[in-house]
């Protein structure tokens, strides 16, 4: 239709046509076509009434390649949602924001001055911009959920519940770098979840982010409270 049919009537009414099409596979149920014929078709309403219109959003921007066949069934999206969404990104926002209001009264200072931990999230970052640019909404995803794997890792590994009983300074640093992840996350993930990202923000006592304020510039700034 969008190939034939729609330049044809754009044409007769002397609109400029499209530059380009973005062309999806076909949607897969148990590894069959969905189709009226097949018997197999899962009503996309019925889903965002079930699951939530974000749930939905992250599992096909995950599984739909452009060009490709994607595979779609409630249990894969509640898999994927527990794992990547509530696992990975979810937990390590909350845990950071938890943790600094509960120990630092929600207010960072200073920041780490580890540089692995942004260089390598900075590539990332790049990435991730040029498969938004191509449309390669899986690519980026991807490269988001390893960025908060990252963010969980470093986190984890710098064990900030035991340093701020010996080193209190050192642990508020670590939160401010991990604050500024979350920042950064939250602008990242906006084209695919535009409703965790509003709030992710306004937890952050933060809004309106855009992608030049992907940074770690953040410094001498009080969160708002952290939620679930």
């Amino acid at each position: 239709f969008h190939a034939a049919f729609w330049p044809a009537m754009l044409i007769s009414a002397k609109i400029a046509l499209p530059r380009q099409l973005l062309v999806h596979g076909f949607i897969l149920s148990k590894g069959t076509k969905m189709g009226k014929s097949t018997g197999n078709v899962i009503e996309p309403f019925g889903q965002i009434e079930k699951f939530g219109v974000e749930p939905f959003r992250f599992y096909l921007a995950g599984v739909m390649p452009l060009g490709s066949d994607g595979e779609y069934s409630e249990d894969l999206l509640v898999e994927r949602t527990n794992k990547e969404l509530v696992a990975n990104l979810s937990n390590f926002c909350y845990r950071v924001l938890s943790f600094l209001n509960k120990n630092f009264s929600g207010e960072i200072k200073g920041i780490d001055n580890n540089k692995k931990i942004p260089d390598e999230i900075n590539k990332k970052i790049k990435d991730i911009e040029l498969h938004y640019k191509n449309y390669n909404l899986n690519s980026a995803l991807n490269e988001i959920l390893a960025i908060s794997a990252i963010g969980n890792k470093y986190f984890q590994d710098s064990e900030p519940w035991k340093l701020v009983k010996e080193d209190k300074n050192k642990a508020h640093k670590i939160l401010g770098l991990s604050v500024n992840i979350v920042k950064n996350l939250s602008i990242l993930i906006q084209p695919i979840l535009p409703q965790f990202s509003s709030k992710l923000q306004k937890q952050l006592n933060l809004k309106d982010l855009k992608w030049k304020d992907i940074n770690f510039k953040l410094k001498n700034h009080k969160i708002g409270k952290e939620e679930i």
